[in-house]
């Protein structure tokens, strides 16, 4: 057992070498970085004849691109399960889940921009990713996800220029990872 207090304090740090661990030597406290995360979109997801790009942001951001062909085949398998009136919610979920998986541990509040309004398109957005934090093991309060809109974040300025090609392209979404999250959702409402 260690002698340190652990805080939680709201920012971001990428030492890959303390995993955003730090030592106060002189006052013996240990603390996690921890931010607010923002989401936006790129291209909206209906747009099926074009690639779309989620992008996570905090003041440095991470991307992920999915594919026209990736966007179709996965419309495909949401309709036959579910219907065609929220496939492009569903799917903004998932994406979203595999944006942010990675660092869930250290995001303390996610801001998805409005790029889908109303009380059905967030009620699904929301309770798709809650379903999906839990079937991978993160539990997250429903205030854990919230919607604003994030106009003029690094999400919004990076997922516009990628999207324009101002910036390069970022990771690729496999049909295997986004089947694999598909295959998590159950009957979700």
């Amino acid at each position: 057992m260690s002698n340190f207090e652990t805080i939680a304090i709201s920012g971001y740090d990428d030492d890959s070498e303390t995993k955003g661990v730090h030592v106060l030597a002189d006052k013996k406290v240990a603390y996690a970085r921890r931010y607010v995360g923002y989401v936006d979109l790129s291209a909206k997801l209906e747009q099926w004849t074009k690639d779309s790009v989620v992008v996570l942001s905090n003041g440095d951001f991470t991307a992920l691109r999915i594919s026209k062909e990736i966007k179709q085949q996965a419309r495909r398998v949401l309709v036959e399960r579910y219907g065609r009136g929220t496939v492009r919610y569903r799917l903004l979920a998932i994406l979203i889940y595999l944006v942010i998986q990675d660092d869930m541990e250290r995001i303390e509040t996610l801001y998805i921009d409005r790029d889908y309004e109303g009380a059905k398109a967030e009620a699904t957005i929301k309770n798709v990713l809650l379903h999906l934090f839990r079937r991978n093991g993160h539990e997250r309060k429903a205030t854990f996800v919230r919607f604003a809109n994030v106009k003029g974040s690094v999400a919004d300025t990076m997922a516009r220029r990628i999207y324009l090609g101002k910036e390069r392209p970022p990771i690729s979404v496999s049909w295997e990872a986004l089947h694999e999250q598909i295959q998590k959702l159950g009957k979700v409402t």
